[in-house]
């Protein structure tokens, strides 16, 4: 069976020389987790927003190749990526207020949101809005669609930026560093409910962090990034019991306990 993502041979430069990722190969499969581990600059973020095209300034892809579902993501034009970001493959990043406009409600944003990929009234979409957050237990859901970004904490944001994701039922979600601009409490809340993602709804999930503590729970294998490069990939109990690198062994030094 093809995977659902392969990578292959990714090569991405800034346009200041700064090669951001220097070739790099994996593949997820469906219904899998894996997580991008690494401390900042190692180029995972890079790595992660690469697959939807979504490189900051400066950012290109200079050489590989990026198949989804046996399409190669880096050829598709702008109509086609705007079809897959979203609908095939949804995004949440580490700061909700990024992707959340100040001075619409949280269900205008979320209506918004749905109609751009799906066929139905605003009735309906109110509807699918409700189901999502209830379903990512959120309680008082008609207080929180009234709500504007800023009446409402950073991980029950956060928390409404995965609903939304999940409302269009994606193959595959990318989270880049979802929980780090968030307390710890709220961060284990924030991980769990991604483990429950994959569990209810089957989706794939690539999972960027330099939290190796929060990789040994969620991931099925773990890709450890150094300087642009995969160092170690593995499954998970291998890479956290039987790490080959230093580096990877220095980064399981601080684990926070999701147990």
């Amino acid at each position: 069976m093809k995977p659902l993502l392969e990578i292959k041979n990714l090569n991405i430069n800034y346009k200041n020389s700064i090669k951001a990722v220097k070739d790099v190969n994996f593949t997820l499969e469906d219904n899998q987790i894996i997580s991008i581990v690494g401390e900042s600059g190692s180029g995972k973020s890079t790595l992660i927003r690469a697959i939807l095209k979504l490189l900051p300034m400066g950012g290109e892809i200079e050489s590989g190749n990026i198949f989804f579902l046996e399409k190669d993501i880096i050829s598709l034009n702008k109509d086609e990526l705007n079809k897959l970001r979203g609908k095939d493959i949804g995004m949440i990043f580490q700061d909700p207020n990024s992707t959340m406009d100040p001075i619409k409600t949280i269900e205008k944003q979320f209506i918004e949101y749905i109609l751009e990929h799906n066929n139905m009234s605003k009735k309906e979409a109110i509807e699918l809005a409700k189901e999502y957050l209830l379903k990512l237990n959120l309680t008082d859901v008609d207080r929180v669609l009234k709500s504007y970004p800023f009446e409402l904490s950073g991980g029950m944001k956060q928390r409404v930026a995965i609903a939304m994701a999940m409302a269009q039922s994606p193959r595959l979600l990318l989270a880049d560093e979802p929980t780090s601009a968030l307390d710890v409490t709220v961060q284990a809340q924030v991980i769990k409910e991604l483990k429950r993602i994959r569990e209810n709804f089957k989706t794939a999930i690539i999972l960027v962090t330099h939290n190796m503590g929060v990789a040994s729970y969620i991931s099925d294998k773990i890709a450890v990034m150094k300087n642009g490069e995969i160092i170690e990939f593995g499954d998970k109990e291998q890479i956290i019991k039987k790490p080959q690198k230093e580096y990877t062994k220095s980064l399981l030094n601080a684990i926070i306990n999701l147990k």
